[in-house]
């Protein structure tokens, strides 16, 4: 199959859904190229695949991806998480859903070398979200905050920063904030990257002034590593959160003069 025709394809498929279950079938094969070409055509089509398709998808092909990821065939590995990862994207998942794709994909990261393949999982697992927090939900997450691999940690934290509103969880938020800052103290700059990422999101909600103490001692942090780290990347992110962090102490001291006004 040409460029050309996968291209003919994709425009189809995303408008016969009938056209993307026979492409989801055609990644069930057994030969590899016809799979590997299947979730090329996939990953085209759900960037533009609207949110019920999507849904329709993880609900009833969600194994698909599950089953491919445990391949040898690192390529088609490497394919299927780019569909996947735009499959879940803006999709709130269900708790099946959600705990068969983390369990997944952590699995791909704690068995990996830290290759391209950890940082694609790691990407779609960024892009992971529950309609709603379950008694199963919240032991996985705990139990990944809990491991002591860093990269495994971080992923829980994320999963973590993915499920709740920051405003109305003041435990889980301070649970994050005292993680994330023992994780600010790693000298791996992808790691580092992966942290901010998590502290920037969570900023941008109006935090509770309880968690002040947690988010000053992040400050600290943050503010070396803007002068001390010579990744540029690193520097960039580690400015992003100082500036939100900066306006949440200001804005604590202020409510807390206004009170005792």
């Amino acid at each position: 199959m040409l460029s050309w025709q996968i291209l003919e394809t994709v425009r189809l498929a995303s408008e016969d859904e009938g056209l993307l279950i026979l492409i989801l079938d055609l990644a069930r094969e057994r030969d590899d190229i016809t799979r590997l070409r299947a979730f090329m055509a996939l990953n085209e089509i759900f960037k533009r695949t609207g949110g019920d398709v999507k849904s329709r998808v993880l609900k009833n092909h969600l194994d698909v991806f599950i089953d491919t990821l445990t391949d040898e065939n690192e390529r088609i590995v490497m394919k299927a998480l780019r569909a996947l990862g735009h499959l879940v994207e803006g999709i709130p998942l269900e708790e099946k859903e959600f705990l068969e794709i983390t369990e997944v994909l952590t699995n791909l990261v704690e068995n990996s070398n830290r290759d391209i393949v950890t940082l694609e999982a790691i990407d779609v697992l960024s892009k992971v979200r529950p309609v709603r927090m379950s008694e199963s939900i919240n032991t996985k997450i705990n139990k990944l905050i809990g491991s002591d691999d860093p990269y495994l940690k971080t992923i829980g934290l994320r999963l973590l920063a993915n499920s709740f509103i920051p405003s109305d969880d003041v435990d889980a938020l301070r649970l994050l904030l005292t993680e994330a800052y023992t994780l600010l103290f790693s000298g791996e700059d992808f790691l580092l990257e992966l942290i901010l990422d998590v502290l920037g999101d969570v900023m941008k909600y109006p935090l509770p002034a309880d968690v002040k103490d947690e988010v000053v001692r992040i400050s600290k942090v943050v503010g070396e590593l803007i002068h001390q780290k010579e990744d540029p990347l690193v520097r960039i992110k580690a400015k992003e959160v100082s500036g939100r962090v900066t306006s949440f102490i200001s804005s604590s001291q202020s409510v807390g003069e206004f009170r005792r006004f």
